[in-house]
């Protein structure tokens, strides 16, 4: 019986920090693509462009949808469009409004 309920704590703390670190690295690739205007941090590519930059990527229960200006010759590379998918649903759009 004690056996049992030590692996039932210890799955749900498994499951708690696997969930907070899913929390932590969705909220630090929102801060990118959103406020710094970069390629988020800790996703996948999964279906790129030929510009180096633009696609969707994938990361731990959220996405990204990202266009932007990734050309060797647009410096500085930046994001100029994005949506963000939270539990596959679009839960955050954006259009980010470059002056230069």
């Amino acid at each position: 019986m004690k056996n049992q309920r030590f692996l039932q704590k210890t799955w749900v703390r498994v499951l708690l920090a696997v969930l907070a670190a899913a929390v932590v690295f969705c909220c630090a690739d929102l801060v990118r693509v959103a406020g710094m205007r970069e390629k988020p941090l800790f996703c996948v590519p999964v279906q790129t462009a030929d510009d180096g930059g633009s696609g969707i990527y994938i990361g731990l229960l959220y996405g990204f949808s990202v266009r932007g200006d990734f050309m060797p010759e647009d410096p500085p590379p930046r994001v100029t469009e994005y949506t963000w998918y939270l539990l596959g649903i679009p839960a955050v759009r954006g259009n980010v409004i470059i002056k230069d």
